[in-house]
């Protein structure tokens, strides 16, 4: 009996400490961040691969908002689920900024060209509430909180809001939606969805990651990219890499659960590698060099 209260004082402990961990708010950031969405459909023209980050400060109407730029691949849809045609973007484009209002626990999105923002995320919601318009469809049905429990997340519980009416999608304090930063929480056959985000270039989310995710780390790590091409790509059978650094460099390439499917030494500044036995779909690749590595998107035709 008294193995079976101390049980019981212990898991009620658990549970107020995780509920006054969820009472504790955990706002968004303001710097060093960077969200990696996907996004591809049967009912959208066309998809992207992106990393949003934070670049700095604006002031609109006397107000502070947080400038959102991204890069990343950009192609069009086949019909059939199936994006073609990938160009990569690596110079940095304009997205819009944010503002939050922690005491309200609401995050509002100012577009490009526009005087007035959209409420975004309201992570004050209840169960049975409906979702602000910045990620609602607006369509049919309505998006409304299903749900709420807590996440691990570095080490602290933050809140989760469960869609209803949709597969497993959930907005999390201080990240967003798990279709990414600004999709639309959309219910058939197309969306967005978050790979991967990061604070103070640390991965934090997905909590149980084992793949590697194609985060920016800093503006250093950006002007390497301009320096490291794969062409062509997307590809077929070969493929070449040009990187401006002359040491001897180390190749890996990734499927996209993650794991490592062939490496090689590269010992020159332009290499050949044969990818014809590979299949079609996405793999990232990485090169690794003395004191920087780096990564990018293969596209296999």
């Amino acid at each position: 009996m008294k193995n079976i209260f101390l049980l019981f004082i212990g898991l009620a402990f658990f549970t107020l400490k995780n509920q006054a961990q969820t009472n504790i708010y955990h706002p968004f950031p303001t710097s060093n961040a960077v969200w990696s969405v996907y996004y591809s459909g049967y009912q959208s023209p066309w998809c992207y691969d992106r990393q949003y980050f934070i670049a700095g400060d604006t002031i609109v109407n006397t107000m502070t908002y947080h400038q959102v730029k991204y890069f990343g691949w950009h192609g069009s849809s086949n019909g059939i689920g199936e994006c073609d045609f990938w160009n990569y973007d690596e110079t940095q484009i304009y997205l819009g900024a944010f503002r939050e209002d922690t005491a309200q626990r609401k995050v509002y999105f100012l577009l490009p060209s526009y005087s007035t923002d959209t409420l975004l995320y309201d992570f004050s919601l209840n169960v049975g509430d409906t979702l602000p318009l910045g990620i609602n469809n607006g369509g049919s049905p309505v998006m409304t909180i299903n749900s709420i429990d807590s996440i691990l997340i570095n080490g602290n519980y933050r809140k989760r809001f469960e869609i209803a009416n949709t597969s497993n999608v959930s907005i999390i304090e201080g990240i967003g939606s798990t279709t990414g930063l600004i999709e639309k929480v959309l219910f058939f056959e197309s969306g967005g969805n978050l790979y991967c985000y990061s604070e103070n270039n640390q991965e934090i989310y997905p909590t149980n990651s084992s793949s590697p995710c194609d985060l920016l780390l800093s503006e250093s790590e950006l002007t390497k990219k301009k320096d490291f091409n794969i062409y062509p790509n997307p590809a077929t059978d070969k493929i070449s890499i040009d990187c401006a650094e002359k040491q001897n460099l180390k190749m890996q390439l990734y499927n996209i659960v993650g794991k490592c499917i062939f490496q090689k030494e590269i010992n020159n500044i332009t290499k050949e590698i044969d990818i014809s036995t590979l299949s079609k779909g996405v793999y990232i690749i990485k090169i690794f060099c003395d004191d920087w590595t780096v990564q990018n998107k293969l596209i296999k035709e």
